[in-house]
């Protein structure tokens, strides 16, 4: 309620997501809560002003930079590295599955620190804009259902130091808590569709004629 949403717990949230799923409309929240609960957990009050409020007042696209090729259900194993140097985090790696990557604004972007040092500072979450350099929407991922999203490729991509999101090492808490929300959203949404897809068989089976008689 704070940066003007209406703060529905859970529960309201999973009942209203399983309704929604049964309309024949396509309908998804704007702005995408995860990436709102996420920054909400994480920034800093220059981050909030910068990246929180503008998206949650619809006025900015935000995507999320997780999966990789090798890193999928386990995000431990992602080996996209942001290296500290100076007062720059240097960013490589390459990133799969990203939604909404061709309309991004930004993306908070998972990678594993490195302090400059050689050790690892461990997964660490970044803000990074649309258009940096050496950040390349590199092809379309075809989906079921006619989805498409995209892989992202950083190849000495520079961001400030001001973009690291929380604190080196702790990106994994508040990752956890976007995909914590996607998942509830998403568990709710496919509910909703089996409940209308089922009414639907219902009816036809009602319906139908087969033979001479009725399927049901």
């Amino acid at each position: 309620e704070e940066f003007g949403g209406v703060n529905l717990p859970n529960t309201a949230l999973v009942l209203l997501d399983e309704e929604l799923g049964r309309t024949i409309t396509p309908f998804t929240f704007p702005p995408d809560s995860p990436n709102l609960h996420m920054m909400m957990e994480a920034c800093n009050e220059e981050q909030k002003e910068r990246y929180m409020l503008p998206y949650s007042r619809g006025e900015t696209v935000s995507a999320i930079g997780i999966s990789e090729p090798g890193a999928g259900a386990d995000p431990r194993r992602m080996q996209c590295k942001a290296v500290k140097r100076g007062d720059e985090w240097i960013l490589n790696g390459t990133k799969i599955w990203i939604t909404r990557a061709d309309m991004m604004d930004h993306v908070i972007l998972m990678a594993q620190a490195d302090l400059g040092d050689g050790g690892s500072g461990g997964i660490s979450a970044f803000f990074v804009d649309a258009g940096t350099p050496g950040l390349t929407v590199s092809r379309e991922i075809r989906m079921l259902g006619g989805q498409v999203t995209f892989e992202l490729v950083l190849e000495d991509c520079h961001i400030p130091a001001a973009n690291l999101l929380g604190e080196v090492g702790k990106g994994f808490a508040p990752m956890q808590t976007r995909l914590t929300r996607r998942r509830l959203e998403m568990a709710a949404w496919s509910i909703g569709i089996a409940r209308r897809a089922l009414q639907m068989m219902i009816e036809q089976a009602n319906q139908r004629t087969l033979f001479g008689s009725k399927l049901a």
